[in-house]
């Protein structure tokens, strides 16, 4: 470009050096990385204690998050499970029946609160429960290891009612769920919980004088509970 007068150059020249500058601000903001910020949400860092034991922790996180959103089902669900673990269980069953309330669909808190009710020694009411959740359209749908949980149980609350040959098709249909989803049951951090129901199981079986099927029972209920650390009592050999 001919600029005819000193004036006019002087004035490009500013007009093309601030051009450049705008171009070079523009051109590092677009490629700067962003600037990265400690923004995890709570409820993960409740499910990352979970997984890790840390119960305690969980609750903590999903204290925060139902702070922001105090209708969060799986928040619920979760914190439940958590006091579940802790053994608090009054407080587990509150949780577990706000989850099923904000989203009636999901099946699994009320599995669980089945299992609550059932450790206060509610029996009746986790009796009525199970029988409820089995007539739900929605029953079907029930993940393997939830299903897996609410066989167990009703095959245990029929152990408790003496009604012993009640009790193994439930308990039945428990070991084949644990056998046939491994995977689903190790992602659940419970890859030996068969061995609750192998050992329901052989109650039913011992109590109808039926020990040529109790004995393997009760011997795989021993290696899983070895294998777990936590091996039954003396009583049970």
């Amino acid at each position: 470009v001919f600029l005819s007068s000193r004036t006019e150059r002087k004035g490009f020249r500013m007009k093309l050096l601030l051009l450049t500058m705008v171009v070079m601000v523009v051109i590092g903001c677009a490629s700067a990385p962003p600037v990265e910020t400690n923004r995890v949400p709570e409820i993960e860092s409740g499910d990352k204690a979970f997984a890790g034991g840390d119960y305690r922790g969980a609750i903590e996180g999903y204290n925060l998050w139902l702070e922001k959103y105090p209708q969060d089902a799986e928040a619920f669900f979760m914190r439940g499970r958590a006091y579940n673990k802790l053994r608090e269980y009054q407080s587990a069953l509150d949780d577990f029946e706000a989850a099923y309330r904000y989203y009636p669909k999901n099946l699994s808190p009320e599995v669980y609160r089945c299992g609550v009710l059932e450790e206060l020694g509610k029996y009746s009411e986790a009796r009525s429960g199970l029988d409820s959740l089995q007539r739900h359209d929605l029953f079907p749908k029930l993940g393997a290891y939830e299903q897996f949980l609410f066989h167990l149980l009703d095959g245990k609350l029929q152990n408790q009612a003496k009604n012993y040959n009640a009790a193994l098709p439930p308990l039945n249909e428990a070991i084949k769920l644990a056998d046939l989803n491994p995977d689903i049951f190790a992602h659940h951090g419970s890859p030996y919980i068969k061995r609750l129901a192998l050992y329901q199981r052989a109650i039913s079986y011992f109590y109808l004088a039926r020990h040529a099927e109790m004995l393997p029972d009760i011997e795989a209920c021993i290696a899983l509970s070895n294998q777990l650390g936590q091996p039954i009592a003396a009583g049970d050999y």
